[in-house]
């Protein structure tokens, strides 16, 4: 079974109440979702759900692709798009005034290239806590995990990952699960 570094995630999960001057006596992430609600909630007004049913989405911070979110089906990405786009939301305020005019060519240039280094990624399959198996995608800058259940892959995440740049909970913040994803990879 695949492990994490539990300190690393309540380290991430300190450093973004921080950042935001979130108070929190739990400090639980969901303290600093709860004080940015109004701001995640225009996010989503503005980021609905796509009428053409995807399956997936990349998010692009700043002109940067930082991940993509695979689903076997629209009906299961249309499930998790509230909590997808909340957590891209809360991870772009790091980028704030960061704004880039890039042009959707390059756009997807950038979002090819990360889709397309999870083919030659290793993988290594592990049990997972419920149905099916939890593969780890690793390469020298990408990291990923997928949900794999009767041969489908029902979720695929994948980061970007540069260097020693640098996950909570499933669809925590981008950087946060790249995190926590790269600590497995590294065992």
């Amino acid at each position: 079974m695949a492990h994490a570094d539990q300190a690393a995630v309540w380290g991430e999960v300190a450093a973004r109440q921080a950042r935001g001057g979130t108070r929190s006596s739990t400090r639980a992430i969901h303290d600093v979702y709860l004080e940015r609600r109004e701001a995640l909630q225009r996010a989503e007004d503005i980021l609905r759900y796509p009428p053409d049913e995807p399956v997936g989405v990349v998010a692009v911070v700043s002109g940067r692709t930082i991940c993509a979110d695979i689903f076997d089906r629209p009906a299961t990405l249309r499930a998790y798009w509230s909590s997808l786009v909340r957590s891209y939301a809360l991870e772009s305020e790091d980028s704030v005034g960061q704004s880039t005019s890039l042009r959707e060519t390059t756009l997807q240039a950038s979002a090819m290239r990360l889709l397309s280094r999870a083919g030659t990624a290793s993988k290594q399959a592990f049990a997972s806590r419920g149905l099916g198996q939890d593969v780890r995608l690793t390469a020298p800058d990408l990291v990923g995990a997928a949900l794999v259940h009767q041969q489908s892959v029902v979720h695929a995440a994948l980061f970007r990952h540069a260097g020693n740049r640098a996950a909570t909970a499933p669809l925590s913040s981008p950087s946060a699960r790249l995190r926590r994803l790269r600590q497995v990879s590294d065992q």
